[in-house]
């Protein structure tokens, strides 16, 4: 099945569960969303990474020394989905070979933040969970 590209639409605690954060991830040029649940601690490094907050930097440069990468090797994220757990593969190109490596989908969304990378999600898992919203607008109760 086709790879789709998704944007990140919010970042969401709730405050009866603080450790779960929740992730919508919206189709580009669509309303085709998927929620993916992710630890406090990739919450927390996503976030920060998304309003720019430095405190982010050193958990992302960590894990690219560990691989041997920089941010210019990043080309995109893909989201999977296994055993009901969601992961990033983040698609490195380094001299002219390309490597993927499986990493916390957390934080492989940080660094495609960091970088500006497309994130892509697979059409068929979006099958299995993702949310299509309708363009009508629900009527209230009375």
């Amino acid at each position: 099945m086709a790879q789709v590209q998704y944007e990140i639409d919010s970042i969401r605690v709730v405050a009866a569960c603080p450790d779960e954060v929740t992730l919508i991830l919206k189709e580009k040029g669509s309303d085709n969303s998927v929620r993916v649940w992710l630890s406090q601690k990739q919450g927390e490094i996503l976030a920060g990474q998304l309003h720019g907050r430095p405190d982010s930097k050193k958990e992302l440069d960590a894990f690219l020394a560990d691989n041997n990468a920089a941010d210019s090797d990043i080309e995109c994220v893909t989201i999977h989905l296994e055993y009901n757990t969601f992961f990033g593969k983040l698609l490195l190109s380094r001299y002219d070979k390309r490597n993927e490596v499986r990493c916390p989908v957390g934080l492989a969304l940080a660094l495609a933040v960091r970088v500006s990378a497309p994130v892509f999600f697979d059409g068929e898992l979006f099958d299995k969970v993702g949310v299509r919203l309708s363009d009508t607008p629900c009527e209230p109760r009375r």
